[in-house]
C-alpha cells in the first residue's frame, strides 16, 4: 500500500484515510506527554460512529453478581490516572532491510499520554468474579457486517 504523506487536520502524517493510520510527526514529540492533537492513530476498520448514551459495559459469566453498565455510571466509579507510553508494534518497520510486509510507519507511531481509568480489577471486585472462573474473555462486536471478533483469552488467574 502506497503511503499518503499528507498532514491531517491534527498535523499529523496521514498514511491512510479508511481507515484512518496516521503517524505523529518527530517535531511534535518535544516533551514527556504527546499533545492529544499529535498522537498517533492505528485502526484495522473503519471508526464506528457511536453514541455514549447507548453504550454500556456487559460482565456475566463466572460473577457472582452480572451487570451491564452505561458511560456515565462508570466514570463514577474510583478511578485514577496513569502515564502510559504507546507503541504500535510496527513503529519503524519502514526502515527495516529486508523489506518486510505490513504498514511501512516510519517513528511516529509511538507515544505518551496520561489516561484517566477505572483498573479491571476494581470491575472485577464489584462484580465478584467466582473461584470457577478460570480466564477472561473480551468481545468487540464491530457493527456494519465490518468485522465479528472471535472472543480471546486475555489472563488466566
Amino acid at each position: 500500500m502506497p503511503n499518503d504523506t499528507s498532514k491531517g487536520p491534527e498535523d499529523l502524517t496521514v498514511m491512510s484515510r479508511e481507515p484512518l493510520i496516521a503517524g505523529t510527526p518527530l517535531g511534535s514529540m518535544k516533551d514527556l506527554e504527546t499533545p492529544a492533537a499529535n498522537f498517533f492513530v492505528r485502526n484495522h476498520f473503519p471508526i464506528p460512529r457511536l453514541e455514549s448514551s447507548g453504550w454500556s459495559l456487559k460482565v456475566t459469566g463466572e460473577v457472582e453478581r452480572p451487570f451491564s453498565l452505561g458511560l456515565d455510571a462508570l466514570k463514577e466509579m474510583p478511578r485514577r490516572e496513569v502515564l502510559v507510553l504507546m507503541e504500535c508494534a510496527g513503529n519503524s518497520r519502514g526502515s527495516v532491510q529486508p523489506p518486510i510486509e505490513g504498514l511501512l510507519w516510519d517513528n511516529g507511531a509511538v507515544g505518551t499520554a496520561r489516561w484517566t481509568v477505572v483498573p479491571l480489577r476494581s470491575v472485577l471486585e464489584y462484580v465478584g468474579l467466582l473461584d470457577s472462573a478460570v480466564g477472561r474473555c473480551f468481545w468487540k462486536e464491530r457493527t456494519g457486517g465490518i468485522n465479528k471478533a472471535q472472543p480471546g483469552k486475555w489472563v488466566t488467574r
